[in-house]
């Protein structure tokens, strides 16, 4: 059996890479941020209480008639992130998905977006030079052994507030740990690159 990383690389046509990028560790060791600035921010979240604030009556158009309680806390506009949002990417390209695209439907804990879009960690030359490389072998398994079939009734792809000018930044989930069938690192880690490259 292949474990489930070398599966995702080939779905992705990735070249597996192990740690982080000289950059990500020199700028994770080297922050900058003003000693000013956290303070502020940890002041500012002792001091805002968002139960105070009322938000909106819930309603829902299907069923109309049930009323909802109103509840407290931090309105959606103020919050930087979103929770339990549903998210959905499709990707119709490469020898895999030219005919039958490959759709990617899940709802993560929490997604955090931010207002500017996330530089590469790969320059231009970065990637071409990765042409050269071989993709994993997982032979004779087929990369889509764990995928099934069904039927697309949207194909356009679906993120927390869509008509705001924000990019994904970070996606949590919390799970359960499985006594009896554990995930292994790898089949954690293949999760986290085929929702990467989405």
């Amino acid at each position: 059996m292949s474990d489930g990383m070398a599966q995702a690389s080939v779905l992705s046509k990735a070249v597996i890479r192990e740690g982080f990028p000289d950059m990500v560790l020199h700028q994770a060791t080297h922050l900058d941020i003003n000693e000013d600035v956290v303070r502020d921010a940890i002041h500012h979240g002792e001091r805002y209480d968002p139960t105070l604030v009322k938000l909106p009556r819930r309603f829902d158009p299907v069923l109309f008639w049930v009323k909802h309680i109103r509840v407290h806390g931090t309105p959606v506009i103020k919050r930087k992130c979103d929770r339990d949002e549903p998210i959905s990417a499709t990707m119709s390209s490469g020898p895999l998905f030219e005919t039958n695209p490959f759709v990617l439907r899940f709802q993560p804990h929490l997604t955090l977006q931010c207002t500017t879009e996330m530089s590469p960690w790969a320059g231009k030359d970065d990637v071409l030079d990765t042409s050269n490389e071989q993709i994993a072998n997982i032979a004779p398994l087929s990369p889509l052994i764990d995928l099934t079939f069904d039927h697309i009734y949207n194909d356009v792809a679906h993120v927390p507030r869509p008509n705001a000018a924000l990019s994904l930044h970070t996606l949590l989930w919390t799970r359960e740990q499985d006594q009896k069938y554990p995930w292994t690192i790898w089949e954690a880690g293949s999760c986290g690159i085929s929702i990467k490259y989405t």
